[in-house]
Parts: C-alpha cells; structure tokens; sequence
C-alpha cells in the first residue's frame, strides 16, 4: 500500500470514529432529561439543603484552602468540562472512582449521568462540608490517606474509570515527591482495581519547581503505556481516540459557554 493510501485510511478510520463519538453525544442529548449546564445540573439538588451546606450559619468554618469549593454553581463548568473530555457525557452505566474527590461535583454529575460512582479522599478540612455535599448527592465516599508503598483498600467491584483532578497524594510541593518506584507500586495496586479495559485520567498538581514531573518520571509514564499530555496522565485510551476526545470535548465545552451567554 503506498504512502497516499495508507495517509487516506488512516484519515477515512479517524472520520468514522469521530463520527461515532458524535452519534453516541447526540443520541445522549437527545435522551437526557436536562441540558449538561450548571443550570440543568442544580435541578436534581434540593436548593434547601444546598443552600444550608452553604449558609454560614451551618458552616461558619469551610476551611481557608475549600471555601471557594462552596461556589456551586462556578465549579460545575469546569467538571462539565472534564467529564466531556473524557467522554462520559455519551457512555453508560460506567463504574467511576474519583481520586481526591474535594466536594465532589464531578461525582455528581457523573452520577446525573447515569453512572456508578465513588469519591476517595482525605478527611474533611474546615467544617466537614465535603461530607454534606455528598450526603446532598447520594454518592458514596471512602475516607482513605493515599501513603506511598500501602494499597487502596477493598473499594468493592471494580472501577470502569478512575480519575483524579489536581491530586496532592503524590505529594508534589514537598521536598519528597514520588518517583518511579512511589509511582509504580501505586499503578500496579490500581490496576487491581481496574476492569480489564478500564480508563485511567490523571491530572497533575505542578511541584515546586513548576513542573509537573521530571524528565526521568515522564520517560517512566511512557514506559507504563500513559499518554502524557501537559499536565495529564492517561492510561487505557489509544492516541488517536484521546485525540478525537479532546478536539470535540473543546468544541462541545465551548457550546455549553456560548450558551450560557446567550441564555
């Protein structure tokens, strides 16, 4: 086959599967009850209880570093933003286990969504408000310290994805931060965690050089099958269709904005 060819399929297969993407998102809009917007999202919480989680009275200490977290409404776009990244806008009935879970507004959209899913984290900081906004959304949450060399615990059946969004655990603006071997020990425990064709999405916190990694743990992402891209890690996708993810996820976030304009 010549070099023309072999350039025209490859191009004809990535038409087809971006093709397929956008069936499946279509079909998905059209079958969903309420528009993927922070507006169409706050119909399935009960605006009492939201707005007592958010009262200062109920919760006069959210915690310096977490009292942003309480804009609701602010920080539904941004996990809109991720979960069209990743494509789970147009799956179903996937398993989902979020690493550093915070107060778990990707969570709950996942489970608008029709999906299974699970917040890992640290205990509350402030006045435990987390654990509220997950009793809001009925979705279950492990209170776990992710330690160097120590394994997850039994999170039950196993996860479709499992995701983590400016994760801490890996302790980069500390003087130790992990590298090959904290690295590797925490991805073989994970994968007994993963279905056989399961997803795994990391993005990173920069260390205190900047950096999101070193050369070395780049090379060693690689070596383990990762895509790294920037600040994020990911496992059990092909380039081609993480690719196609993140060009119509960027123009399907840029459709939520535009109409959050014009509305």
């Amino acid at each position: 086959m010549g070099l023309k060819r072999k350039i025209r399929v490859l191009l004809d297969s990535e038409e087809r599967l971006r093709s397929a993407f956008e069936r499946q998102r279509r079909k998905c809009n059209e079958q969903r009850s309420f528009p993927l917007t922070p507006e169409g999202l706050l119909r399935g919480l009960d605006p009492r209880k939201l707005d007592e989680i958010r009262s200062p009275l109920s919760n006069p200490d959210p915690g310096e570093y977490t009292v942003k977290y309480l804009e609701t409404e602010k920080w539904l776009l941004p996990n809109i933003r991720r979960v069209l990244n990743i494509g789970l806008d147009f799956k179903r009935n996937q398993r989902v286990l979020d690493l550093g879970s915070g107060a778990g507004y990707f969570l709950y959209i996942c489970k608008q969504l029709g999906h299974d899913p699970m917040g890992l984290d640290v205990p509350d900081p402030g006045a435990a408000w987390y654990g509220k906004m997950f009793e809001l959304y009925g979705v279950p949450r492990v209170i776990w310290y992710i330690n160097p060399f120590e394994p997850l615990p039994d999170l039950g059946a196993r996860f479709d994805y499992v995701t983590g969004f400016m994760i801490c655990f890996n302790q980069p603006k500390s003087e130790h931060p992990w590298g090959n071997k904290e690295w590797g020990f925490f991805l073989d425990d994970l994968k007994t965690h993963l279905k056989p064709h399961g997803v795994v999405w990391f993005e990173l916190n920069p260390g205190l050089d900047g950096a999101h990694y070193t050369p070395e743990l780049k090379r060693f992402f690689e070596s383990r099958g990762a895509i790294v891209d920037g600040k994020r890690l990911v496992w059990g996708l092909d380039e081609r269709s993480y690719r196609i993810l993140q060009q119509e996820g960027k123009r399907e976030a840029a459709a939520v904005r535009k109409s959050l304009v014009t509305t």
